[in-house]
């Protein structure tokens, strides 16, 4: 049998409610994720770069606002599992890229080993569980097609796809300078 913290059987008839839910939150909160992922990026951005940097959640018609005299941040409901973090004219060295295009991974994989020691560690109530199990999930996948090297999902800016984290690592990683 399976068991989390709690005493519920999440392989049964009574555990199957939870399971359902817990994927539910699993979409639920991905802009969360997306959120947490990107600001990964815009830590390494903000201190290596001088130029002002878009910070961007979901894609079409955005809702922006500074944050400070250097950060932009939109936010669009449509397409909210999507993100970027970006500076017009970014001129950061090979290795500052490097550390950018890592930030967002890192910090998700942090999010997801957080979540996961306090779910074997402490005993939440169910419904506490459920929705760590759920952003955990949603973290998970998140952490994967960031690492993974190829195109996601085309978007209204990247009609191909924009290259996975992964992706862009490896072209930075062959590329010459």
């Amino acid at each position: 049998m399976y068991y989390l913290a709690s005493n519920i059987n999440y392989l049964s008839l009574d555990g199957l409610p939870w399971i359902l839910l817990s994927w539910v939150l699993m979409f639920i909160t991905r802009p969360l994720s997306t959120f947490v992922h990107e600001f990964g990026h815009l830590i390494p951005m903000y201190f290596f770069s001088s130029e002002p940097i878009t910070f961007q959640i979901g894609e079409g018609k955005s809702y922006p606002f500074k944050i400070g005299s250097q950060v932009e941040f939109r936010l669009s409901w449509k397409g909210s599992s999507t993100g970027s973090v970006y500076v017009d004219d970014g001129k950061l060295s090979k290795r500052n890229q490097l550390f950018v295009l890592t930030g967002g991974p890192f910090l998700s994989f942090l999010i997801i080993s957080i979540l996961f020691f306090f779910l074997q560690r402490f005993s939440p109530m169910v419904w506490v569980e459920v929705t760590a199990v759920g952003f955990l999930c949603s973290n998970l996948l998140a952490f994967l097609t960031s690492i993974i090297p190829m195109h996601l999902k085309p978007t209204s800016r990247f009609p191909d796809g924009p290259p996975s984290d992964g992706l862009q690592i490896l072209d930075l990683l062959k590329s010459k300078g």
